[in-house]
């Protein structure tokens, strides 16, 4: 969850030390090469194709938070142990028609006049989705 909020934001340069929950020691490769876990790539390429965008805030709660990158970019994070979050709860006039693909999940959305074109679509507790337009 905190890399899709670090390499889901506008601000800032996203720096990833990271050996994500490989085991060894610290005289272990651990380290090598954690740049090109496939979540951690997929994220990385969201933020490429999203940057120079603006973030405009769509939810904050005490669990989730949901932000658009300009016009073809969303980004929401579920922190909840208990609940999933149901995306139609979300206002996203500000992105454009068509389809949006999850980097993560593969998860797809289709927007139609900033509305969902389809019923029961929900980011999983503890998750994060990040989508790009197609």
């Amino acid at each position: 969850l905190a890399y899709a909020y670090i390499l889901g934001r506008a601000d800032g340069l996203a720096y990833v030390y990271t050996d994500l929950g490989r085991a060894g020691g610290l005289d272990s490769d651990r380290f090598l090469d954690a740049y090109a876990d496939p979540a951690l790539a997929s994220m990385m390429r969201f933020r490429q194709a999203v940057a120079g965008q603006p973030q405009d805030l769509v939810w904050e709660s005490d669990q989730v938070i949901a932000w658009r990158r300009g016009r073809n970019g969303l980004v929401v994070i579920n922190k909840s142990g208990t609940e999933e979050f149901d995306l139609a709860r979300l206002g996203l006039s500000g992105l454009a028609d068509g389809s949006y693909k999850d980097v993560l999940s593969g998860l797809t959305l289709n927007l139609r006049s900033g509305r969902l074109r389809a019923d029961d679509v929900n980011i999983p507790t503890r998750a994060a989705a990040l989508f790009l337009r197609d």
